[in-house]
């Protein structure tokens, strides 16, 4: 057989935390590897601590009839600590910071420092729009966008055209090889390489867990809402709800906002019981099972909502309930490397590829800089990383102007400011000597704002700002002078210099 998948696992078996960080996998020898079909494969899981607290009005318990019991499933989502308090929905090769591939025939192959500063550029600029969401729920978590609000992809929804609910899965969040190294582009050949160790320094801290829902309250509780359920004069046992919203055949935009173990809040209603009529409101349950009857959808609860009489249930509101402040947890409690292997492939007897160094240097909080720094000669581009909060992840902070200069010679007439028609045509330049077509020029990162009455996703003000300069190939070193003049209240704080050299192997 041609093609086959060859699952290795990490040498580590910890979670991934911030102090156990460290993945290493050994590639075995004669393999002839489809490294851009290939991927790390982390598996998540999301753990929520509920703190059962009591009635409003003091006189309820957390085991009192009006609390559902146990731990509920919350729309939850990963996201990335960019610095200074901004969380993103960013691609999965942000949690990466340091990458390392050595082999045992050639040695060194690459090595990578502050990947996820470089890669999270480069994501933006070769992936379009709609790539980047159709891969989204592999490669990153992120939310999406329903017209009910948003949800995220840690949660399967069930068509109930097929009486099928949704359950709470552990989640796997996809690396690609391409994402990381230059040469895992194409294909790896450990004939010619021999063995490969390939070791990762995870930027575990920046991994996040938040609360991702946060849709306009209206969209449940408003008149025929989805949140709205039919009055029942069933008398009985209560332990189920019929919503109003009919569902004949699910549209790409009706998929159903309530899922198997989700823990809801009942907003508005009564039901009568024996000893009077009880109000619903701040009632918590559990969704424990999803029905679809004659375009009605009906939710099973884990706890009944009492025995009715007389008018049973009437005016009843229900919307999926905010995880507890502080209460939910993100584990990385598996890596797995997984290889596409093809035996058709042919021989390799050498690469040429490309590959980054990294110069760090600091800004001093100026709001005017001129700097020279020296280049290999087999570099063909330079990209320089400006973060606006030191150690930031983004490069978002925007230069009033910069200008680069090679061997004391401006490689443009005048001041170049970003999405002007000049900046593109150097990122044009650029993108010409990496062999890379530019598929977006939006160069944004959505923001996750879930504790505000905004939309929850926006792109400001994570828009980036990179200096991308095409490089001469020249004999001798290349010296850049690198310009740039800042706004007075965003100061020059880091700079992240990356070179892309051409190697040979």
């Amino acid at each position: 057989m041609a093609y086959r998948k060859l699952r290795i696992i990490s040498t580590q078996s910890d979670p991934i935390t911030a102090d156990q960080n460290l993945l290493d996998f050994r590639i075995p020898s004669n393999l002839k590897v489809e490294a851009d079909k290939s991927y790390i494969s982390l598996f998540c899981k999301m753990a929520t601590t509920d703190d059962q607290p009591a009635a409003a009005n003091g006189t309820g318990s957390a085991n009192s009839q009006q609390y559902g019991g146990g731990n509920g499933v919350y729309n939850l989502d990963v996201a990335c600590d960019v610095g200074g308090g901004s969380f993103v929905s960013a691609p999965s090769v942000s949690f990466v910071k340091n990458a390392h591939l050595i082999s045992s025939n050639k040695g060194n192959v690459e090595h990578l420092r502050d990947v996820n500063k470089l890669r999270m550029s480069l994501h933006s600029l070769e992936n379009s729009y709609q790539e980047d969401n159709d891969t989204a729920h592999i490669e990153s978590g992120r939310l999406n966008d329903k017209a009910w609000g948003l949800v995220s992809p840690f949660i399967q929804t069930g068509h109930p055209d097929y009486g099928l609910g949704a359950s709470y899965l552990e989640k796997e969040l996809r690396i690609p090889l391409k994402s990381i190294f230059n040469i895992c582009k194409g294909s790896l050949d450990t004939g010619y390489l021999g063995a490969c160790d390939l070791h990762l320094e995870m930027d575990a801290s920046r991994i996040n867990a938040i609360d991702s829902f946060n849709t306009e309250v209206a969209v449940f509780t408003g008149a025929n809402g989805y949140g709205e359920v039919d009055d029942n004069t069933t008398l009985g046992d209560v332990s189920s709800i019929t919503l109003s919203k009919e569902y004949a055949r699910i549209g790409r935009r009706e998929e159903l906002p309530f899922y198997i173990g989700m823990k809801i809040l009942f907003t508005a209603g009564n039901i009568e019981l024996a000893g009077g009529v009880q109000s619903l409101v701040n009632f918590e349950r559990i969704i424990t099972q999803i029905s679809h009857v004659n375009n009605k959808v009906i939710l099973g609860l884990n706890l009944t909502l009492g025995t009715s009489v007389g008018a049973g249930l009437t005016g009843v509101k229900v919307r999926p309930l905010d995880p507890p402040a502080g209460g939910t947890t993100l584990n990385i409690n598996r890596a797995e490397l997984i290889l596409r292997t093809n035996d058709s492939l042919p021989n390799e007897n050498g690469y040429e590829y490309t590959t980054y160094t990294l110069e760090k240097d600091q800004g001093g909080g100026a709001t005017s800089f001129s700097k020279q720094y020296e280049c290999e000669p087999e570099s063909i581009n330079l990209l320089v990383h400006t973060p606006e909060t030191a150690g930031g992840l983004l490069s978002n902070l925007r230069q009033d102007k910069q200008r680069v200069s090679i061997n004391n010679k401006e490689t443009t007439n005048r001041d170049v400011n970003r999405h002007t028609p000049l900046y593109n045509s150097q990122l044009n330049r650029y993108a010409l000597n990496s062999g890379i077509m530019v598929k977006s020029l939006a160069q944004t990162k959505n923001k996750i704002d879930y504790d505000s009455a905004t939309p929850s996703l926006h792109d400001n003000p994570n828009s980036e700002m990179w200096i991308y300069e095409p490089l001469p190939q020249t004999p001798d070193l290349k010296l850049v002078n690198i310009e740039m003049t800042m706004n007075a209240g965003r100061p020059l704080r880091d700079l992240n210099i990356f070179k892309e050299v051409v190697r040979t192997i």
